[in-house]
């Protein structure tokens, strides 16, 4: 009994040590920080979808950076760093991380921040359907999970209000 406590609480220590709670910005920071060597990280924003958590971060240098967490396999309301993207292309408003999931679903993070007035929407097309989507603010960050994991496209094109492409 006494080896098995000891397991459980190591195995709990370990869960708890390495991921973070969705509503600590902080620990968020800390975490994608330590998982790429990016500078000093303000979280912007984070949203959720189901297994999924993305933040939005700037860095002390100004650059966008979005990381991705996954839920953990042991404390369910807390969220393990498994990924990121190190800031939007030059000449874009948008960047997008995609990747097949081990769940065989499809995710697409579209993501941005700085995002100028003249941008009211943006579309991507995966699979054949085309996603159009409304901006709401200066900053954009969108989780998408999808079924198919075979035909992941999830690159986003800035409109403006009358739908025409804005760059």
């Amino acid at each position: 009994v006494l080896v098995f406590s000891v397991i459980l609480g190591v195995g709990f220590a370990y869960h708890a040590s390495n991921s973070v709670d969705a509503n600590d910005y902080e620990a968020i920071a800390k975490h994608a920080q330590e998982f790429y060597d990016c500078g000093e990280l303000t979280v912007k924003k984070v949203e959720i979808n189901g297994n999924y958590l993305a933040a939005l971060c700037i860095n002390d240098s100004g650059e966008w950076l979005m990381y991705e967490f996954e839920r953990d396999a042991l404390l369910r309301d807390r969220w393990e760093v498994s990924g990121g993207q190190m800031g939007i292309q030059e000449g874009f408003v948008f960047g997008s991380f995609n990747y097949g999931s081990p769940r065989g679903e499809a995710v697409i993070i579209i993501f941005g921040g700085d995002i100028p007035d003249e941008v009211s929407a943006y579309k991507f097309n995966n699979g054949g359907t085309t996603y159009k989507v409304s901006v709401e603010s200066d900053m954009v960050l969108d989780i998408y999970v999808l079924k198919d994991h075979y035909d992941i496209n999830g690159i986003p094109v800035a409109l403006d209000e009358n739908g025409e492409v804005v760059y």
